[in-house]
């Protein structure tokens, strides 16, 4: 386990409110080096909005969140900011109701992305397995570039707790995917949690460690605390399934060498805390690096 510095933000998508959210979602921040472009969007019978960005990146969710592009380090992230912020337990229970009153899910957002059900099938079945959890909020995204098929969706749950002094927000994600050039091959690939309030604290997290292995194997996570319970199952393949943990940030990465069109996963569950009243700061991405031409591909 170790800690992941912060990443230089280069590129910007500036989403405001309703049809403008995605008016506004194809320009670029001044003198931004990772070019882009909105190139389509539809929105679905649900209030759910995709986007297609012109380097490879559909967004599927709340026509209001915000997306910002990054690339640092030989890594490209793709960072969702929800537009729902409840800062109370209260509020986190009416962001529920709204939500099971639209007909939002993640499988409509898989879909709207072409994200095939089995990279989801792990998330849906640990949801349908808890009949009364409380999703507030879902998304998807799906990069698919010249270089990199790397595919994610998450979810976030309203908790239920006695703490009169503090709200909790709880989240869980899975991303899978490849390099698919021949003689690629993908060597990171991440599933990233972020809770950035100034007073936010990630209280639960899993999985809870790094794990080495030398043979692909399932590994399966679970949280079960504030009234929420995650659980999720993943495939695990050489060379390590790493965790970075700080107050704010979680990441879940498959790190080793994975040559073209072999799939390798990440999954991350998170679930945080703040004072009543205090932003909790959820955002999410996810990040990949690809080496050209690896000499064992």
């Amino acid at each position: 386990m170790r800690l992941r510095l912060g990443l230089l933000l280069v590129g910007i998508v500036a989403a405001t409110s309703g049809a403008a959210a995605i008016a506004n979602a194809g320009r670029t921040a001044p003198h931004a080096n990772v070019p882009f472009q909105l190139v389509s969007q539809r929105v679905l019978s649900n209030g759910d909005a995709v986007r297609r960005f012109s380097n490879g990146v559909t967004i599927v969710g709340n026509p209001e969140d915000r997306v910002v592009l990054i690339r640092a380090g030989g890594k490209t992230t793709v960072r969702v900011i929800p537009a729902i912020d409840p800062r109370t337990t209260r509020q986190d229970h009416i962001f529920a109701k709204r939500y099971d009153a639209s007909g939002r899910s993640i499988v409509s957002q898989a879909a709207a992305a072409g994200i095939p059900f089995s990279r989801i099938s792990h998330l849906v079945a640990s949801l349908r397995s808890h009949p009364h959890a409380q999703v507030t909020d879902s998304g998807c995204d799906s990069r698919n570039s010249t270089q990199v098929y790397w595919q994610a969706c998450w979810i976030r749950y309203a908790t239920s707790e006695s703490d009169p002094n503090n709200h909790y927000g709880a989240t869980e994600s899975e991303a899978t995917g490849h390099a698919k050039q021949s003689n690629d091959a993908l060597v990171i690939g991440t599933t990233n949690h972020h809770w950035a309030g100034a007073h936010a604290q990630i209280v639960k997290w899993a999985p809870t460690s790094d794990e080495s292995v030398g043979s692909c194997h399932t590994r399966t996570i679970g949280i079960s605390a504030f009234g929420v319970t995650m659980g999720d199952s993943y495939q695990v393949c050489p060379d390590k399934d790493d965790i970075s943990l700080s107050t704010h940030n979680f990441a879940d990465a498959f790190e080793g060498v994975a040559c073209a069109q072999r799939d390798r996963s990440a999954a991350a569950e998170t679930i945080a805390r703040a004072p009543t009243g205090d932003s909790l700061g959820w955002s999410y991405d996810v990040n990949t690096s690809v080496v050209d031409n690896w000499a064992g591909c």
